[in-house]
């Protein structure tokens, strides 16, 4: 059984990026404030994707295999939920959506765990043996995620929880060979938004047409690169859209040993101004991040110093505001 510990440390300063952050370590889970960053980490955290909703955390932990967490949002009373990943919490806290793999086989499908009931269940009427990566509406009553297609390129897939119905969401677009990925909802729930590593299109869900395109080198520059598991979300008042995506420029000594060793750098789009706002520091590499209010982010990151190789610390939930 995995241990979490209390560490308690003097405040220590840091200077990178821009910010001039403060450092404490306090049981169980890291706060960064966009000046100030207080650190209270969860300790063998292996990975940690966090989703947020009804004051609880979700995050995921790898051992032997990957398994959901949650915890309260100081990072207290943490509970195992499941084995799986991409795990989203509906808003109402009531259930959860999330991949279900088999190590064995490779499958991946998509599955909903109730939160009172204790267990999980695999959404019917989904085809093939490759989903992933689903996305709640904020009614929770839709879901969007990648779905493989038989035509050999990756779709999005709509579900209708209520209904158990599922449909293909096709893009009216050449999205060339690879097709969708990282599909998501605008806050309203009329839009369904997808990227194809170029460009992210924002689809009306009643007639399928694309409605906005924003190319990510015009608002990134070349230099930040895209892959199929980036996750977006929309701040509760929609002003920002949050995401994680990776330099070329800049290296990540603790992930050497990866075939790309690019850091992970925490953005914030802004619609009204068109134009993205780097978010983490200099010393941190970002897997993914998301919003527990309008004004405040949670995130997953690792130091991106140190030995080669080797992560300082593990992944630690961060919170910014």
């Amino acid at each position: 059984e995995e241990k979490t510990y209390d560490i308690i440390r003097k405040e220590q300063k840091e200077s990178s990026g821009g910010f001039c952050p403060k450092l404490s370590y306090i049981g169980g889970i890291c706060i960064m404030f966009r000046r100030m960053l207080f650190i209270i980490s969860f300790v063998l955290i292996l990975s940690a994707v966090p989703s947020f909703a009804s004051g609880r955390i979700l995050f995921e932990r790898h051992k032997a295999s990957f398994s959901v967490f949650a915890s309260d949002l100081h990072g207290g009373g943490i509970t195992w939920l499941f084995k799986g990943v991409d795990a989203e919490i509906s808003k109402d806290g009531k259930f959860v959506i999330y991949t279900m793999m088999n190590q064995k086989s490779g499958a991946r499908h998509i599955a909903i765990y109730d939160m009172k009931l204790k267990r999980s269940a695999v959404l019917k009427n989904i085809p093939g043996d490759n989903s992933f990566g689903a996305r709640l509406s904020n009614d929770g009553t839709m879901a969007a995620f990648n779905i493989f297609s038989k035509k050999g390129h990756w779709d999005i897939g709509i579900y209708d929880t209520p209904a158990k119905k599922f449909t293909y969401f096709s893009s009216p677009v050449n999205n060339g060979a690879d097709g969708l990925y990282s599909p998501f909802w605008s806050n309203d729930g009329k839009y369904i938004y997808a990227q194809d590593l170029n460009k992210l299109y924002r689809y009306s869900l009643s007639d399928k047409s694309v409605r906005e395109e924003l190319s990510f080198a015009d608002i990134l520059g070349k230099d930040i690169a895209m892959d199929s598991g980036v996750s977006f979300t929309f701040s509760p008042d929609g002003k920002m859209l949050l995401f994680a995506a990776e330099s070329s420029r800049e290296n990540c000594s603790a992930c050497a040993s990866e075939a790309a060793p690019l850091k992970g750098i925490l953005f914030a789009y802004l619609p009204a101004e068109k134009k993205c706002v780097r978010l983490s520091p200099e010393n941190l590499c970002v897997h993914s991040g998301t919003w527990s209010n309008s004004t405040e982010v949670i995130f997953s990151a690792h130091k991106s110093t140190g030995v080669s190789g080797k992560l300082s610390g593990g992944k630690n939930i961060y919170k910014m505001s």
